[in-house]
């Protein structure tokens, strides 16, 4: 049907309507079919095949996305149950070793304030100055 189709003139319309010479169309669907009365079996069997995979992909595809918020529900509905399951494992060491920097990081982090302290203090006395 598509290749008869594609192989159509489009013909000039007018008022809507095309004109098409009867002949011409006869000869191209004529042509057409015998083409596909030429090829061999394995390759209607294969067009057939491809024809089949077409659409089981088409069904599959559909059939997934529809899938996937309700899967998105289920998870979101577990998350809340399984997160619970596992922060009461935790023990309370656990959570202040990650909550809490270490004493390094901790320290610098008190220089760095007390720099920026210092500099925020130049800045200031130099805009006094001006």
């Amino acid at each position: 049907m598509n290749e008869v189709l594609s192989s159509l003139p489009t013909g000039n319309a007018v008022d809507g309507m095309a004109s098409f010479n009867a002949a011409s169309l006869r000869s191209t669907v004529k042509n057409v079919f015998q083409r596909n009365q030429e090829r061999s079996v394995d390759d209607h069997m294969a067009e057939e095949m491809q024809n089949a995979l077409n659409s089981y992909g088409k069904v599959a595809l559909k059939r997934f996305i529809d899938n996937i918020p309700m899967m998105c529900i289920e998870i979101m509905q577990k998350f809340a149950d399984k997160m619970n399951d596992v922060l009461s494992e935790v023990a309370d060491e656990d959570i202040e070793r990650i909550v809490v920097a270490p004493s390094n990081i901790a320290t610098e982090r008190n220089q760095l304030k007390r720099k920026a302290d210092t500099l925020e203090k130049g800045i200031v006395a130099l805009r006094d100055l001006f």
